[in-house]
């Protein structure tokens, strides 16, 4: 049974080890994870080291490729615990470390120096990796947030009571002949230890997956936090703003209602459109924090898709009219669609109104609404520059702006209150644009808001 040589038994591990090492580094890798990789890292060119040192039979004499190859085995122990403490956050004991592998190197080349036989050696090496091994047990148990690092310790702490009959049936076991003859309890530990050697290290790799969904969640859980913080923000804010405006609005159309100074009447007017302007761009922000916290009153009740449409170019007929642009309706059929009139009534201004800003002067507005068995689809069209943005739709985000439009009045507020709105319905909304081409916007409901077509 040549394969039971000691030379084979240390190979096998070490083939295990490495492996699973290697893993555990490209895990942590992927999962960037910084604690614990150098000495994992370590650990794993150990492993390789000594499966080269192994196979290499011819050249380096016998003795001290076995020699070489337990110290690698315990420098792996060893870097595993370290990596284990660097992984909780805690400065590992590099001193401590380097003492007790250098003993371990002095004792097991002593025992070769005495031609102390197999059986003795084997002792040494289990009863050293048994206590290398309880080490990397107490760090495991050291913090229990993560389940695996439990499965893992429990894995090991079986490998250390494996280690410990091995040493005691080798100690048993006194001459070379008789060590190298195993006996079925010894080759029942030696699957064992080549068995528990890699589950506890998928345990260990279990334990770096677990750390990075904890790491995610709390990500997750703060970025919640955060935009609630914001959405809150943004309602006090626009709230806030929104009281004292009306105000101002209200005293500087009863200035200009009562005043006979043209003057005066002028100022405010100014003051009016200024008053009027920021009100509407609290309520974008009250409708943004609304989105955000999925907080959108409405009453749903049926609303006639051509009416709304209607009352959305009236409000902008004269936005239209000044910059000259020719405005087509299509309606083949007449749609009466489950939604909040407000709402479908902003969708409609802050998509036209952006045909009517961005949109070429002298140019035209194409609406056109259509109907299937997917629902139904408003569309407007515009032959205007375009959207100079590899994915027009990034414009959907709050407060993104296309390239070029810096000197257009804006907030970047309207197309992410057209998206929420569409969501709200259970719809979407979509943009399709090209430099020189124009854009296209589609909002789209599903069929269940669809009440009646005519």
């Amino acid at each position: 049974m040549a394969f039971l040589d000691p030379r084979s038994i240390v190979l096998v591990l070490l083939v295990v080890i490495a492996g699973l090492t290697v893993q555990l580094y490209t895990t942590m890798r992927r999962q960037r994870e910084t604690g614990g990789l150098p000495y994992w890292t370590a650990a794993a060119l150990c492993g390789i080291a000594g499966i080269v040192l192994l196979l290499a039979r011819g050249a380096v004499a016998d003795v001290l490729s076995i020699w070489l190859a337990n110290v690698l085995i315990q420098a792996i122990h060893l870097l595993l615990w370290l990596g284990v403490i660097a992984f909780d956050g805690r400065l590992p004991p590099h001193r401590r470390a380097a003492q007790l592998l250098a003993a371990f190197a002095l004792a097991f080349g002593a025992l070769y120096a005495a031609g102390a036989g197999l059986a003795a050696r084997a002792t040494f090496a289990s009863l050293s990796s048994a206590a290398f091994c309880a080490m990397v047990v107490r760090a495991l148990l050291a913090d229990r947030t993560l389940p695996s690092r439990g499965y893992a310790a429990m894995l090991l702490g079986a490998l250390v009571a494996v280690f410990l009959a091995r040493a005691a049936s080798a100690h048993m076991m006194p001459t070379n002949e008789e060590f190298l003859a195993p006996t079925d309890f010894q080759l029942l530990l030696l699957l064992l230890q080549v068995l528990l050697a890699p589950l506890w290290m998928v345990a260990l790799l279990a334990m770096v997956g677990e750390r990075a969904q904890q790491r995610l969640a709390a990500a997750l859980a703060e970025q919640r936090r955060a935009s609630e913080a914001k959405s809150e923000f943004l309602r006090r804010l626009a709230h806030e703003v929104r009281t004292p405006l009306g105000a101002v609005s209200g005293f500087a159309e009863l200035i200009r209602d009562r005043t006979a100074d043209e003057k005066v009447r002028e100022q405010a007017r100014h003051i009016v459109v200024a008053a009027e302007h920021m009100i509407a761009l609290s309520d974008e922000l009250l409708d943004l924090a609304r989105i955000e916290a999925g907080r959108l009153d409405g009453e749903k009740r049926p609303v006639s898709v051509e009416a709304v449409v209607h009352e959305a170019l009236a409000m902008l007929r004269e936005t239209f009219e000044r910059r000259r642009m020719r405005v087509a309706l299509a309606t083949p059929a007449r749609v009466t669609l489950m939604a909040d009139p407000r709402q479908l009534r902003q969708m409609l201004l802050n998509v036209l109104g952006n045909a009517a800003k961005f949109g070429r002067e002298g140019g035209h507005v194409d609406i056109s609404l259509a109907t299937g068995p997917d629902g139904i689809a408003i569309t407007v069209a515009d032959d205007g520059a375009g959207i100079d943005l590899p994915d027009p739709n990034a414009l959907f985000e709050p407060f993104a702006r296309g390239a070029g439009n810096d000197g257009i009045e804006g907030t970047g507020l309207g197309l992410p209150i057209v998206k929420g709105f569409a969501e709200a319905h259970g719809g979407s909304a979509r943009i399709e644009s090209a430099p020189g081409k124009g854009t296209r916007v589609t909002l789209h409901f599903p069929p269940d808001r669809v009440l009646r077509q005519a």
